[in-house]
């Protein structure tokens, strides 16, 4: 009888355990959070410009341009769920889509950034704007953005080992994008 017990619940286990026809991205992608990363230029000196991307849970990269009623963020901020997805629902599908490893690789990483090694901001050039470079963590059912890299008028370094790997990549998807 209790080997009857063991066999069943060891096939149970195996049951809820297995995946069949999932990649990581699918195994990252069900289980955690909507959005990854982002690239934010912003730029008030002649005409106000705002546009980036955001990269999504599935690695697909979807960009924005002067959106109505954005919930902005930067590295000291936060987004409840609810404000991301409002976000996310201002975007526009790019053809810019990361392949699964890539993504899964990064993503995999994104815990392990944060805000504690950035240099302090320094002012570099004037009315050119700045480009901001974000890796989301989902914190306590909140979004936080922590500031990989910032270039432009004002720039800010994220000592971070994992951050100044991150930073370059995001660069490379940017000039995919733009």
């Amino acid at each position: 009888m209790k080997t009857r017990l063991l066999i069943s619940a060891i096939a149970m286990l195996f049951t809820i355990t297995s995946t069949t026809g999932c990649d990581d991205r699918d195994a990252i992608s069900t289980k955690t959070q909507e959005a990854y990363f982002a690239v934010v230029y912003a730029n008030d000196a002649w005409v106000h410009q705002f546009r980036g991307f955001i990269v999504n849970k599935e690695g697909k990269v979807i960009t924005f341009d002067k959106p109505q009623n954005w919930h902005q963020f930067d590295q000291g901020s936060e987004l409840t769920p609810q404000q991301l997805i409002e976000n996310l629902s201002k975007t526009t599908p790019s053809s810019v889509i990361i392949p699964a490893e890539e993504f899964t690789r990064y993503a995999a990483k994104v815990n392990s950034v944060s805000n504690a090694d950035l240099s302090k901001p320094q002012a570099v050039g004037a009315d050119g704007g700045s480009t901001s470079f974000y890796a989301f963590r989902l914190d306590k059912g909140a979004y936080k953005p922590v500031l990989l890299k910032q270039t432009g008028d004002v720039q800010i370094k994220n000592d971070n080992e994992t951050a100044t790997e991150m930073a370059p990549w995001l660069e490379g998807i940017m000039l995919e994008v733009y």
